[in-house]
């Protein structure tokens, strides 16, 4: 909703939102194999996308390869990346950067949870506490 309010204030500029929109609820942004991302990528392809408009840009992608790759995707049909709440614009090198930065940070903080919950998960099983849902049948605790 918020992705078409602000393509609604951009209607100066010559934006118009497409009927479809390209979710991914429940997938991670760690990676690219998500159907929205991959129906986006076809329409693209198709060029049916000028601007793709994300509402922060680690929903795109938070390894900063794969963003690599989708930037070279988006440069060679001529696609925008904006963001609603991260105003980027990839069309300078400044925004470029800000995009890559803004993208690391995501990757390191993927990373960092995952260790977290390694080291956790570790911890608890050196002290011998049970890590499944339920106690399995014939330990006391």
């Amino acid at each position: 909703m918020a992705c078409h309010d602000f393509i609604a204030s951009q209607i100066g500029r010559g934006w118009a939102p497409v009927d479809r929109i390209y979710e991914d609820r429940g997938y991670s942004g760690g990676n690219t194999r998500r159907p929205g991302l991959q129906q986006l990528l076809s329409d693209i392809e198709s060029n049916l996308i000028d601007v793709v408009l994300v509402y922060r840009l680690d929903r795109l992608s938070r390894h900063t390869p794969d963003l690599s790759r989708l930037m070279v995707n988006f440069a060679r049909h001529g696609v925008a990346l904006g963001s609603v709440t991260q105003p980027i614009n990839t069309a300078e090198p400044q925004g470029r950067l800000a995009l890559h930065l803004l993208t690391s940070f995501a990757q390191f903080e993927r990373e960092q949870a995952a260790e977290r919950n390694k080291y956790k998960y570790t911890a608890a099983r050196a002290q011998g506490l049970w890590q499944g849902s339920a106690s399995p049948i014939g330990i006391i605790t």
